[in-house]
């Protein structure tokens, strides 16, 4: 399912399994670890904007912060909401419902569409054209299908081509280029910059600006670029891994152990070593809070993370675990900055 960033005026609740009845079923726990939600259902996905997508079968609804199945499970695929709209399909057919069920695109009116709406635009692919363009929250036509490539929106910007053409450039709401296609590889915006290259035969590796400009320039060894969050940018290089500012600054790293970071969330940034492609934690200044040593780790939000399949808070402390399940945390909060 496609990750969406959450409202923070959402109440937090977190996915947890339990045994029912000689059977896993997932309920949801508040940040003390207590049962808010009760676990009768095969599976759930995270809240977004109060809605959490649960399965029956082989299929697919959502219910809302209160445990209520508000949508029925009828779906085959369920995305999280955004903008107010979830993108669901039928065997191999897409559509967009609301917070309630009601159809707001219908199933299979276009080849393709995109699995989130951004900024209140969703790209779609007319069945009569081939191309791509943007419905609204309504569900009609915003920006006209001409593109060959079409991206969501954010920060005001979608990544768009013109059909038959491989460069790409950036289109605003009204579906004029803001930035010329010049690029063989790029990404969405995110805190004013977004990650391109101008080379075919290399990945995005340097950062423009909303009008194009160039702020960071390319580096050789630079791969694996990330987007910016909380000021931040993972970056891979030759030497190892790390985090860059918008100067283009290494402020952490690149660590020769870390084969690989993620995106800053919370205050914390996930690593992945080398050695034992195990996880871990770094905060602002590199310090390894939480050494490798996660098989998985999600994002920290809300100072709540899912490591393993259990709960951590900041400070390792367990927040929620299985009844089989008791990990010890490593937690080493204050070290020298290497």
């Amino acid at each position: 399912m496609t990750h969406v960033r959450r409202n923070s005026s959402w109440p937090r609740l977190l996915p947890a399994q339990k045994i029912v009845r000689r059977k896993w079923r997932f309920g949801f726990i508040d940040s003390t670890g207590e049962y808010v939600i009760p676990p009768n259902f095969e599976e759930v996905n995270q809240f977004v904007e109060g809605r959490a997508v649960f399965s029956k079968g082989k299929r697919y609804g959502y219910i809302d912060v209160h445990g209520k199945v508000v949508v029925p499970a009828r779906f085959d695929v369920a995305n999280p909401f955004n903008c107010g709209r979830a993108v669901v399909m039928i065997g191999n057919n897409q559509g967009v419902i609301d917070r309630f069920g009601k159809i707001i695109v219908p199933i299979g009116r276009y080849s393709w569409t995109g699995w989130v709406y951004g900024e209140g635009m969703l790209p779609f692919q007319s069945k009569s054209s081939n191309k791509f363009g943007f419905l609204d929250v309504t569900g009609e036509v915003a920006i006209s299908p001409r593109f060959g490539i079409a991206g969501f929106f954010s920060e005001g910007l979608a990544l768009a081509a013109m059909p038959g053409e491989s460069l790409r450039g950036y289109v605003s709401h009204g579906g004029e280029f803001v930035i010329e296609p010049r690029f063989h590889h790029a990404q969405h915006f995110s805190e004013g910059l977004a990650c391109v290259s101008e080379s075919l035969n290399a990945l995005p590796n340097s950062y423009i600006n909303r009008s194009g400009l160039v702020i960071i320039p390319p580096h050789k060894d630079w791969r694996d670029n990330g987007a910016f969050s909380e000021g931040l940018a993972s970056v891979s290089t030759e030497r190892g891994a790390g985090y860059i500012d918008k100067e283009g600054n290494f402020v952490i790293g690149p660590v020769s152990r870390y084969a690989r970071c993620l995106e800053f969330r919370d205050g914390m940034g996930n690593f992945i070593e080398k050695e034992t492609e195990l996880e871990g934690f770094v905060d602002r200044v590199g310090n390894e809070v939480f050494p490798a040593q996660f098989g998985s780790a999600d994002y920290f939000i809300g100072g709540i993370a899912n490591v393993d399949g259990v709960y951590i808070n900041k400070k390792g402390k367990l927040i929620w675990a299985r009844d089989d399940e008791r990990p010890k945390i490593k937690y080493q909060p204050k070290q020298k900055r290497r």
